[in-house]
């Protein structure tokens, strides 16, 4: 969702948004025709992330910005995986590269994000004004400053990677969701404890979440 409320859609092949009609029911309206026919080979949209620069549409075998009517887009070298917006900064891990970012239109490798780039990234979050947070799933979480890296929740490496990260986000300042495809829906504090479990012994109808 945009600063103006309006709902950006990504599905199997297609992308768009959803806008009243003029009886006032909402329709999906299809943005395919934007795209040049090259940038329309794509399999699924995977995420949706909006900056100041536009609207970012991530696919496996393309990064697609939508802004002022106009597409534009950028092809991996093999594929891409999650795209994530942290500081009105995209950031998208490419497969064989590491981890980038956009920078006057142009795909860049953070500093030391090589390191990620055999790796699997499925949460990237604010950890203060000037630091990422970083959670991959077969190598654990980090915290990214100035290009260093330092593990988090190293104690628990071996029950995060068997409970398979598939996303997080913050509950306020000091209070993290991860949600998993084993396990629920982990609460960590900052401090690295672990403060809620939100699973099928607590109502879920299973154990595998894919989005919050």
């Amino acid at each position: 969702v945009d600063a103006s409320g309006r709902v950006y859609v990504g599905g199997v092949e297609t992308l768009g948004y959803l806008a009243p009609d003029e009886q006032g029911s909402t329709k999906y309206v299809s943005l395919l025709d934007k795209l040049s026919p090259a940038d329309r080979q794509f399999s699924d949209v995977w995420n949706i992330c909006i900056t100041g620069d536009g609207v970012y549409f991530q696919t496996k075998e393309r990064l697609l910005r939508f802004a002022k009517g106009v597409f534009r887009s950028w092809v991996p070298a093999q594929s891409f995986h999650f795209a994530f917006a942290v500081h009105d900064q995209l950031y998208i891990l490419q497969k064989g590269v590491g981890l980038q970012r956009l920078q006057h239109d142009q795909l860049e490798t953070v500093p030391g994000g090589e390191r990620f780039a055999n790796e699997r990234i499925y949460a990237l979050l604010p950890w203060s004004a000037d630091a990422l947070l970083i959670g991959t799933r077969d190598h654990g979480w980090f915290i990214e400053e100035g290009g260093h890296y330092r593990p988090w929740l190293a104690d628990h490496a071996d029950a995060l990677k068997a409970a398979q990260i598939y996303g997080a986000l913050w509950l306020g300042h000091d209070r993290l969701a991860v949600a998993t495809l084993q396990a629920g829906v982990l609460g960590w504090d900052r401090r690295g404890n672990e403060i809620d479990r939100i699973d099928t012994g607590s109502g879920l109808l299973g154990d595998t979440v894919y989005r919050m």
